[in-house]
């Protein structure tokens, strides 16, 4: 059966987070404005509008498919530096028992929009590592690639 919302271990964890990672994301907005942009996985450093800030990648969206793998899944990615950090998150899925978190993808295709879906399991991401902002960037394609930003739990 497919499914069209989140479980309640999913929406209870997206509360605990949603302040302080909105405010979070403001921030980052402030001090990262879009542009012209480049990444370099292995260094985890990604540039934009002349800063350049550490980062790990939370996971991807394919729009074709309208699907989420988290990066600690990606069989190209596994056991890089750059995927580290969302380790953390299946760790936490594991433990609260947060299907979404722990379950190497989600099918988002049941949800009424599934682009907003993959933002939200990035958002919670985010919020689980305490991470300072996530990037979401086109990565190809059909392709989302949202990466989290700087040390978890540091402010801007």
């Amino acid at each position: 059966m497919m499914s069209t919302t989140f479980t309640d271990a999913f929406l209870r964890t997206a509360e605990q987070h949603a302040a302080w990672g909105a405010e979070q994301l403001e921030a980052l907005e402030r001090v990262l404005p879009a542009g012209p942009w480049t990444a370099d996985l292995d260094q985890c450093v990604y540039q934009s509008a002349g800063r350049t800030v550490r980062v790990g990648l939370l996971g991807t969206y394919d729009e074709s498919e309208r699907s989420w793998l988290w990066a600690w899944a990606n069989p190209g990615l596994q056991g890089s530096a750059v995927v580290a950090a969302s380790e953390r998150i299946a760790g936490f899925g594991r433990a609260d028992d947060v299907p979404e978190l722990r379950e190497p993808g989600v099918d988002l295709a049941g949800f009424a929009d599934p682009r907003r879906a993959a933002e939200a399991l990035a958002f919670v991401g985010m919020g689980v590592l305490g991470a300072p902002g996530y990037i979401g960037q086109s990565a190809g394609p059909g392709t989302r690639v949202p990466g989290c930003s700087g040390t978890p739990r540091t402010r801007w």
